[in-house]
């Protein structure tokens, strides 16, 4: 290389150097495109969306101070009132909100009114899979809006906005979860209108118990989901070639892999099918046969404690009529 070229050789590798580490950028840990940046605003002509920070942490609390009942029966907060919940230690926790959002964590958002002069409410938009080590086109959303917001419909603009938004290129996941509070039953009432599909899915008892709704239930990935898009491994038992194996759910580790049809169980295949393959069909019958062996073997014993039971009633019968 000349020398009169190096020096600016040299100012283009440290221009280069620190185009990506000093730029601003939010990292997008969990859409598909992880080059891509999370997007900072969203609006439409009944709301605006900003990722949650200390700027919106005024208008955030002033919010939550007239939804606290409310919040009690939607989200199970504020059990014991208000409490002289200080604005200061709003706006600290807005803080960490928006690192979270910064650095990918989470991406909490406020939602306010066009004009940005009142929060309408809050979302939270988080990993399906908190490892992250899985599921990066799964994410789950849980919401909240003011009283006065709620008598609008605002809940139900604010789930199909965040589903088609979350959806869209710009973000780029596939699969879109709402989670509720199951004896909320508004937000059955919003997740229906806003066209999700109910999941079966469940966590918790009693007042306390959640339920979760998503946008296209062929992509459900959670504690009974099959088919998953977003899953890693096989999606159909074609796809394990060999007729000798079934593609089988492996919840609890967010995948599905290709499993020989010796260790098949219908609650574990990926649509609780039998696959149309004379190794796994054989399988099948040998489990219902097993199970079957085992009802009747379940019901002999019932029955001879039954019957011994029954003698040993009849004799303390006999005993206490002969002492009278």
């Amino acid at each position: 290389m000349k020398l009169w070229l190096q020096p600016c050789f040299a100012a283009i590798v440290v221009w280069l150097h620190c185009l990506l580490p000093c730029s601003s950028k939010t990292v997008h840990r969990f859409s598909k495109a992880f080059a891509k940046t999370a997007p900072q605003s969203h609006k439409t002509d009944k709301l605006t969306i900003y990722p949650l920070s200390p700027e919106w942490g005024t208008l955030d609390w002033e919010a939550l101070k007239v939804t606290t009942e409310l919040l009690n029966q939607s989200h199970g907060w504020f059990a014991k009132g208000w409490n002289d919940f200080k604005v200061e230690a709003n706006i600290k926790e807005m803080k960490g909100h928006l690192n979270d959002y910064k650095t990918g964590g989470s991406y909490d958002i406020t939602v306010l009114s066009p004009d940005e002069k009142e929060c309408l409410g809050c979302a939270y938009l988080r990993p399906v899979d908190q490892s992250a080590k899985n599921l990066p086109t799964s994410i789950e959303i849980n919401v909240w809006v003011i009283p006065k917001a709620l008598e609008v419909d605002l809940d139900i603009h604010l789930v199909q906005t965040l589903v088609a938004w979350l959806t869209s290129e710009e973000w780029g996941f596939t699969e879109v979860q709402l989670r509720i509070r199951n004896s909320f039953e508004r937000h059955h009432q919003v997740a229906s209108a806003a066209g999700l599909q109910t999941t079966g899915a469940t966590l918790g008892a009693d007042e306390s118990k959640e339920a979760w709704f998503v946008n296209n239930i062929s992509l459900f990935s959670g504690p009974s989901g099959r088919t998953a898009a977003a899953r890693k491994g096989c999606k159909s038992h074609a796809e394990c070639k060999s007729t000798a194996k079934f593609c089988e759910a492996i919840d609890e580790e967010f995948k599905n892999k290709c499993a020989p049809c010796s260790v098949f169980q219908e609650e574990s295949s990926i649509d609780g099918l039998v696959p149309d393959t004379p190794e796994c069909k054989k399988s099948a019958e040998e489990n219902r046969q097993s199970q079957g062996e085992e009802g009747e073997e379940g019901e002999e014993g019932e029955e001879g404690e039954e019957g011994e039971e029954g003698e040993e009633g009849e004799e303390g019968e006999e005993g206490d009529e002969s002492e009278l």
